[in-house]
């Protein structure tokens, strides 16, 4: 978590600093961030200074990655004409098309969509790799095949896509190579997405949004988004059809609390991605304060809320992520269970077969019966 900013103050630190993490793997955002400094350097801050300027940011890497595909969403927007196109969206993004020159006419003031865009968007989770932080724990919550019903609620669910999760390929291994098990044949009584300005993936203008917020290079990701997107559209026509809420995240807690009066019978699983991070911190303190409270109040074995979310300076490069879960123990107290490393995209899941044991045996309980 980094310090509070707005407009443009401390963009430059920012600049570099994701340069050399993660983004690394994709070269064309490497090339601009190596020159949208210089870039910058003229009429062009003053423009993203301004497009920023009611807008406040907590998080290092929230400001390059928004300014990156607010670019590539103009580029896919203006097509063939825009000077990044051929590095930004083109179907084969070369790096060397980013240059100082095409940065500068990209970021010139002209292009009014750009600068709305950066305005009024911000950067969406809607990588269904991530949807392991419920497929999995429902596994081992012995939710496959009906077994049992599941009321499940993204936190921070953008346009809802990983609460559809489970009908796209299964993609994740364990840490031996083997197929790590995940739910399949849920009996879901309720998908509830649940997020500040959620997303119509059914929209084509915030379907394309969606899409810029993929890089240029991760033609893997981009397939299975839209797999996700065929998905989510199917599934608008079910009885378990996924339901969007705005909802901020200090208010998450009392939806949980009227879910699980509703659904006695079923395992209550929220979760969230790759979300915690981008709360202020007094709505952070709240929203963490809130859930427990909530796991406190319900019945052993009928609430679970897991996170897939940075795991600390102590990580590693391989592992820069973990998926915790957090459950009430028989004896009343709120467990925090680490149940695996992984990566922000995650395939490979390093398991901590410990507490995997632990959180299978307490959601394996007999759930109690309904409070008088």
């Amino acid at each position: 978590m980094g310090a509070r900013r707005t407009g443009i103050d401390g963009l430059f630190e920012e600049l570099e600093r994701v340069r050399g993490s993660a983004v690394k793997r994709c070269a064309p955002y490497v090339r601009a961030l190596e020159l949208l400094p210089e870039a910058l350097a003229g009429p062009a801050a003053r423009f993203l200074a301004a497009a920023w300027e009611r807008r406040t940011f907590h998080v290092y890497w929230e400001r390059p990655l928004l300014l990156l595909a607010a670019l590539r969403h103009d580029a896919m927007k203006e097509g063939e004409g825009h000077p990044l196109f051929t590095a930004f969206a083109a179907p084969a993004p070369r790096a060397a098309a980013v240059t100082i020159d095409a940065l500068r006419a990209a970021l010139d003031g002209t292009r009014e969509r750009l600068f709305d865009t950066l305005a009024e968007r911000s950067l969406q989770t809607n990588d269904t790799s991530r949807a392991v932080a419920w497929l999995w724990p429902a596994a081992l919550a012995g939710l496959s095949n009906g077994a049992r019903p599941l009321a499940l609620v993204d936190v921070g669910a953008s346009a809802g896509l990983n609460l559809v999760a489970d009908a796209l390929p299964a993609i994740w291994t364990d840490e031996a190579g083997a197929p790590l098990e995940v739910a399949k044949g849920v009996a879901a009584v309720t998908r509830l997405g649940l997020d500040p300005a959620p997303l119509d993936a059914t929209r084509p203008e915030d379907a394309e949004w969606i899409r810029a917020c993929i890089w240029p290079t991760d033609a893997e990701r981009l397939a299975r988004l839209e797999l996700a997107l065929g998905a989510y559209r199917l599934a608008l026509r079910r009885p378990d059809a996924p339901v969007l809420a705005p909802v901020a995240a200090t208010a998450v807690p009392a939806r949980l609390d009227v879910l699980s009066a509703a659904e006695r019978g079923a395992l209550v699983l929220a979760y969230q991605t790759v979300m915690r991070d981008y709360l202020p911190p007094q709505e952070r303190a709240e929203y963490a304060a809130g859930m427990r409270a909530w796991l406190s109040a319900q019945p052993p074995g009928q609430a679970l809320w897991v996170e897939l979310e940075a795991a600390g300076p102590e990580a590693g490069p391989e592992e820069p992520a973990a998926i915790i879960a957090h459950v009430r123990s028989p004896a009343g107290a709120v467990k925090d269970l680490v149940l695996a490393g992984c990566g922000f995209h995650p395939t490979r899941i390093a398991r901590r077969t410990g507490a995997v044991a632990e959180l299978a045996a307490l959601l394996a309980r007999e759930p109690a019966a309904a409070h008088p």
